[in-house]
């Protein structure tokens, strides 16, 4: 069995057409157990549809466990997409817009089975440095207060996107809410997140640290 990603006929032909199939040839040269693994692309000869096919992931998208992880799952949560933006950082790429709906599981979580989570979703992926598209992109509520500011995507951007992703993951709400453009840009730039030990106890120091310094301002202050 494979999954089947397609681009309507009215799109192919344009920028949404050209992002999916840069998301194919951008997974296609990325193998990684944590990263999609795509296969064949193509093109509907019958309409002109942009499809590609993968792997079948049959677990929910990780939103759907946040709030209630135990410590333990959480951080294997975490760890399991660490690796493969470690591993895409390594060779130079930035990933560019990760967040919780695209993370999903590959098999339906189970109490005493290994969390086995992927990253999906490279339409915005690049290699540092040489974005594809120079116009502000991304999702709201995870983009780095640089990319606001109108920079391209950069790996300090993923760090940032992932300490958000993993705030979530914790408490179950993302640390910027609310759907007023201008007041999410005054938020990532300006505001303080909520506490998480406010929001939801039992997380350590140390990692509560290390989200602290991921969702850092500037981006030379956060981990690499």
């Amino acid at each position: 069995q494979v999954a089947l990603k397609r681009v309507s006929p009215e799109d192919s032909p344009g920028p949404v057409g050209a992002r999916h199939r840069r998301e194919y040839l951008n997974l296609s040269c990325l193998r990684h157990p944590s990263i999609l693994q795509v296969y064949d692309y193509g093109v509907d000869h019958r309409d002109g549809a942009r499809w590609f096919s993968s792997e079948v992931l049959r677990g929910p998208v990780s939103g759907e466990l946040a709030g209630n992880l135990s410590l333990h799952r959480w951080l294997e949560m975490c760890q399991g997409i660490l690796s493969p933006l470690a591993f895409l950082h390594r060779n130079g790429w930035v990933h560019g817009d990760i967040k919780s709906d695209n993370v999903r599981f590959r098999d339906v979580p189970r109490d005493e089975s290994p969390l086995d989570p992927v990253l999906l979703d490279f339409g915005l992926g690049h290699l540092q440095g040489h974005p594809d598209e120079h116009k502000i992109l991304g999702t709201p509520h995870s983009m780095a207060p640089e990319q606001w500011l109108g920079e391209p995507p950069g790996m300090h951007g993923d760090v940032y996107s992932a300490g958000i992703l993993f705030y979530q993951w914790w408490c179950g709400r993302l640390p910027f809410t609310g759907n007023d453009r201008s007041r999410l840009v005054r938020a990532h730039l300006q505001d303080d997140p909520p506490a998480l030990d406010r929001l939801r106890s039992g997380l350590p120091a140390e990692a509560i640290e290390c989200l602290q310094k991921m969702l850092e301002k500037r981006p030379d202050d956060r981990p690499r």
